[in-house]
């Protein structure tokens, strides 16, 4: 996405990737579901979720319909998220209240929410007709056959050191890559370069569960969210999940996880369960989500962190203190991570914020949230709560 967002704007773009191919590690899922979590409350959060809905929906609409190597890119058969529990039920009631009249989703009852879905439901729910699945492998693909840009496969990047204010120079195991402008687009992978060591993401594992299509199955015509989420088919088979673990750090794809994602479908879909057993899985994958401490990304210049604690420090003293300067930054260098399981939601809009940063123009989000989604907030909060 940042890639194109600058290739538009003339730049020419050279794409590094450790991998063989593109989209290998947390956008490697065969689908996902483009949906973020809005909220009636006007907080920062909640604005963005809307925001970046918003313009994800416009975004991929000339996609849905686009084939890349024969994939298809996604298919917007709509996405219901359902109220699966009494938390969930009251949210959506008060969604309608704010949101009903913008055309955005459709309130629906258990009634129509089976008759939509295809499948019998159990819970009511809210049904975004816009939106649908996406195939981050083919669209990432998608994304990047513009002419000014170029990718780099096999290509591990170890050190970027600053040669020059203007100047950068980026090892990798080919060799050096040299430019003005450096973005690191490497979710938690952006602690391991010491320009952004102290950032603060951390890794979340996630495991999917994929299973064949049944006859009852195939009737499936929207993705379902809840707790889990499923697809419609695609190429005869289903994707569900996906785990949230804060602990397990392997890679391995294990049976309990695919039995946690079997168990919260059919807990929430109760017709499909005789359908999709253990048994029955095919395949899985697990990968790691970035996550930052207020699940907001991180977009934008790449802050100095020692220069940041000492212009600064005052807040420890005087956390109204008025320091009229701008946050010492790395020349050049900036960073685009943090979006957890939201990027495809997220992704677009981030990425107009950043190109737009580096270009010189206007910020399409507004002020506030460029603010609020600079990579140094944390480090202004934690000196103003004195834990730094």
């Amino acid at each position: 996405h940042t890639a194109l967002a600058l290739a538009q704007r003339g730049w020419n773009i050279t794409l590094l990737d450790q991998h063989q191919q593109i989209a290998a590690e947390g956008s490697g899922n065969p689908q996902g579901a483009l949906y973020a979590k809005l909220s009636h409350r006007k907080e920062t959060l909640s604005d963005f979720n809307l925001l970046a809905l918003q313009f994800a929906l416009r975004f991929y609409q000339p996609l849905w319909s686009r084939e890349i190597d024969g994939r298809a890119i996604g298919q917007q058969c709509g996405v219901l998220q359902l109220a699966y529990n009494n938390a969930n039920t009251k949210l959506q009631e008060k969604l309608e209240a704010l949101f009903g009249e913008q055309l955005l989703f459709d309130s629906l009852s258990q009634e129509q929410a089976s008759a939509i879905s295809g499948v019998e439901q159990r819970f009511s729910g809210i049904y975004f007709p816009k939106s649908g699945w996406l195939d981050p492998r083919a669209l990432c693909q998608a994304l990047i056959q513009h002419p000014n840009i170029k990718l780099l496969t096999n290509c591990k990047v170890s050190e970027i050191k600053e040669s020059s204010p203007q100047h950068w120079q980026i090892v990798t195991n080919s060799g050096l890559v040299k430019t003005e402008t450096v973005i690191l687009c490497t979710a938690a992978a952006v602690k391991e370069f010491t320009q952004t060591e102290k950032l603060p993401v951390k890794q979340i594992r996630g495991q999917i569960t994929t299973i064949p299509a049944t006859a009852k199955s195939r009737q499936l015509k929207a993705v379902i969210c809840g707790d889990g989420y499923i697809s419609p088919q695609n190429s005869d088979i289903h994707c569900l999940g996906a785990t949230f673990d804060l602990h397990n750090q392997s890679l391995e794809v294990i049976d309990s996880d695919h039995q946690e994602n079997l168990d919260k479908l059919s807990d929430q879909i109760p017709s499909l369960k005789s359908d999709f057993t253990l048994a029955n899985v095919v395949d899985g994958r697990a990968a790691f989500r970035c996550t930052t401490p207020d699940y907001m990304p991180l977009v934008g210049p790449a802050p100095r962190y020692q220069e940041y604690m000492e212009q600064f420090s005052l807040l420890r003293k005087n956390a109204k203190a008025n320091i009229p300067h701008q946050g010492p930054r790395w020349e050049g260098l900036f960073v685009n991570v943090g979006y957890g399981s939201r990027g495809l939601a997220y992704s677009p809009i981030c990425a107009q914020v950043l190109a737009s940063q580096i270009n010189g123009e206007m910020t399409p989000a507004g002020r506030d949230m460029e603010t609020a989604l600079h990579p140094a907030r944390f480090w202004i909060r934690d000196l103003v709560r004195r834990k730094l």
